[in-house]
């Protein structure tokens, strides 16, 4: 009879193949996460540059129109008696409208508050063309009491365009 041998190999349990198979899993789940990860981020980069290139827009088309309005309402006699000084706005212009700019007219509001009182601005910018900047064609102020008044807008408006800053070095 033989005996079995002494030097035989020892049975295999397959220890370092399930090791390197949970490092490989593990590995792709990582993977997998960060890919899903970058993946928002930059869908979220993408919506977000959108919405600023819309707002860069519409400031371009009528923050001209914003900026005339609002000064146009700061001055006005009627408007100072009503909410006294100084006058600030509260909100932000918002345009009524989305999408393509319509140049025979684009309506926006914004909130004032004066010393006395609340009110809301609301006014129609135009533009004679689509490369033109608008300008304010109408003016009116709704008190918190519901009576209205109409502001005259600024004989001569000026556009962003328009503006130069004076950077203050010698010329």
């Amino acid at each position: 009879m033989s005996a079995p041998s002494q030097f035989s190999p020892p049975p295999s349990s397959g220890g370092g193949s399930s090791a390197l198979k949970i490092i490989l899993i593990v590995v792709a789940v990582l993977l997998l996460g960060c890919a899903g990860l970058c993946a928002g981020c930059l869908y979220f980069a993408g919506r977000t540059a959108q919405e600023a290139g819309k707002v860069y827009e519409e400031l371009n088309k009528l923050g001209g129109a914003y900026t005339n309005t609002q000064a146009a309402v700061s001055n006005d006699p009627q408007v100072i008696d009503r909410l006294g000084q100084p006058i600030l706005m509260t909100s932000p212009a918002k345009r009524e409208n989305t999408g393509e700019f319509k140049t025979s007219g684009e309506t926006f509001q914004f909130d004032i508050k004066g010393s006395k009182g609340t009110a809301i601005v609301s006014a129609v910018a135009a533009a004679p063309d689509k490369t033109s900047a608008f300008k304010v064609t109408k003016i009116t102020v709704t008190f918190s009491d519901g009576s209205v008044v109409d502001v005259q807008p600024p004989s001569e408006q000026f556009t962003p365009s328009e503006l130069k800053i004076d950077t203050g070095e010698a010329k």
